[in-house]
């Protein structure tokens, strides 16, 4: 069984039996979108038509299909695994055959558990997995929006101070705020 480690807080990095992958091999960025997406879902597995919703909110199904299979080809082949994304009937499945651990999950995992027993030397050890803001190359995209609110932590503070983790998607210390888009005016409202 291969092990494959999943980097999502700071940067973004596949090891594939302790062997990185080269950041030139992510020739697609859907391929690696797919890859980011799949390994935030329960059990890294979405209906398809979920990640095409995800990542092709103006496609039809139909045109949007194509698409799908082309990133998962490209991810299969960043990754060097055969089945590092299969699509089995209406499911995509990310690594179904491999061993495989997210950073941002397994912090979570420690943390929430820490935090809920009040353990100072099992938050430490949680600390120790945070690697940095969750997704930071995927800043803007909006299907990394609603899991960067809902993650527990973007900076290690309220968890080393023993406050709860998270923040319902207020600006950070040390985060810009989402630039907002110019309003347009309505027809003759000029």
């Amino acid at each position: 069984m291969v092990q494959i480690q999943i980097t999502l807080l700071g940067r973004f990095a596949v090891t594939v039996g302790g062997v990185p992958v080269a950041g030139a091999s992510w020739k697609r960025r859907h391929a690696a979108a797919i890859v980011k997406v799949l390994a935030l879902a329960p059990g890294r597995r979405l209906h398809r038509e979920q990640v095409i919703d995800l990542l092709w909110p103006e496609d039809t199904i139909a045109g949007a299909v194509p698409k799908l299979h082309k990133a998962a080809h490209f991810a299969r082949r960043a990754i060097g695994v055969p089945d590092a994304v299969v699509l089995r009937g209406d499911q995509v499945i990310l690594c179904p055959g491999g061993s495989v651990t997210v950073d941002a999950v397994r912090f979570e995992e420690l943390a929430r558990l820490a935090l809920a027993a009040g353990d100072a030397a099992a938050v430490r050890e949680a600390l120790a997995l945070y690697g940095g803001e969750l997704l930071p190359g995927d800043r803007y995209e909006e299907w990394a929006e609603p899991r960067r609110r809902a993650a527990p932590a973007q900076s290690p503070g309220p968890a080393a101070a023993g406050r709860p983790l998270g923040g319902g998607g207020r600006t950070r210390p040390g985060r810009r705020a989402r630039p907002s888009r110019p309003h347009a005016p309505a027809r003759g409202e000029r």
